[in-house]
């Protein structure tokens, strides 16, 4: 019994500090159409599936973010999420003006499940145009 208890007090001693961040990167990642780059995120808890489920709630707005730029364009992001709800977007850089705020309305509508900040390299309108407008946008640094 006491062997129980002590290792009962133990693990609820030792797991709470056993939680620690995950940090993962990915250089190119599409999921349902919609192509990231760059992608880096901190995670509360998960790995490389979590990661891909994070793009797929992205890509569920991908509508919304191809109507910000609808020709082709690049937006260097920033977003935390947590609970299901996103809490804070900012557009970084862009390769157009004036779409800064589309693209964060688009970004705070996604549904995450898991808890962290990424930040990403979105490519939004028309693949190609989309494609050569990250290419600058990377090298414009």
């Amino acid at each position: 019994m006491r062997t129980s208890i002590a290792l009962a007090l133990t693990c609820g001693l030792i797991a709470p500090s056993a939680l620690a961040e995950t940090k993962l990167n990915a250089q190119k990642m599409t999921v349902d159409g919609l192509e990231v780059r760059n992608l880096s995120c901190t995670l509360k808890q998960g790995g490389m599936f979590a990661l891909m489920s994070l793009v797929g709630a992205l890509a569920k707005e991908k509508k919304a973010l191809d109507a910000c730029a609808p020709t082709g364009a690049a937006f260097a992001v920033e977003w935390a999420f947590s609970g299901g709800t996103v809490s804070a977007a900012k557009v970084a850089r862009a390769s157009v003006d004036g779409k800064a705020g589309c693209v964060e309305k688009a970004l705070k509508a996604q549904k995450p499940t898991d808890a962290g900040t990424c930040t990403a390299l979105v490519l939004t309108g028309t693949p190609a145009e989309a494609q050569k407008a990250a290419d600058k946008l990377s090298t414009s640094k």
